[in-house]
């Protein structure tokens, strides 16, 4: 999911809006600085991010309650393969791609207000948020201290874990922003994929603690 996190906000940024879909408080000095440089009224679509991701959040909870975290977890994969499908399918179409390429990217803003849900609902099932890399840089480094200077194998284990989350995460991001600036906004189906193939192979595993 890291890796998906990493996808999706690189290939939103890379768009010619400009905008983080996992980030999303990051859309707020986005908007400042259009503020300070007096853009005009268009520039500021990035306030509507905030409401759409507290309602995903919303549903999220609501999902969470009568589904569980498989249903949440395949919502994230279905918006992502719908956002990459409507994308290649307005791409190049000089006036509706402009109508379509703004729900576009609300449609991964809500995705990734899934999976920032699914973050706080279900945290044993992660080991650090896996759409905001800022805490997991934190609790990497002292993992770091505690393992190789305490000479504690449990953090050291802790910090090899989280790394590779941040890694991931950056392969994320990598390839979001490469395959976005030259092939649009269609590549969303990959992570997408990614996302509902996982579900279904992990469905046919054994339950294990």
């Amino acid at each position: 999911m890291v890796f998906v996190a990493g996808f999706a906000d690189a290939a939103t940024y890379t768009s010619s809006y400009n905008l983080f879909s996992a980030h999303i408080t990051g859309n707020f000095i986005v908007l400042a600085q259009k503020l300070v440089s007096y853009s005009g009224l268009s520039e500021y679509f990035a306030l509507l991010t905030f409401p759409v991701f507290v309602v995903a959040v919303y549903v999220s909870g609501r999902i969470h309650t009568a589904f569980g975290e498989k249903k949440m977890s395949f919502l994230v994969g279905l918006l992502l393969v719908l956002s990459g499908v409507l994308s290649l399918l307005f791409f190049n179409h000089s006036i509706t791609q402009k109508i379509v390429e703004p729900i576009v990217l609300l449609l991964v803003v809500f995705a990734m207000g899934v999976q920032n849900a699914l973050n706080k609902l279900y945290p044993d099932s992660v080991l650090g948020m896996t759409t905001v890399m800022t805490g997991n840089v934190t609790s990497a480094v002292l993992s770091y201290c505690s393992a190789f200077t305490a000479r504690n194998e449990s953090h050291k284990a802790l910090f090899k874990d989280t790394l590779w989350m941040i890694l991931g995460f950056f392969a994320g991001c990598f390839a979001g922003a490469y395959l976005t600036l030259n092939f649009s906004l269609g590549v969303l189906i990959i992570p997408g994929a990614l996302v509902i193939l996982y579900n279904l192979f992990h469905q046919t595993l054994p339950h294990t603690n």
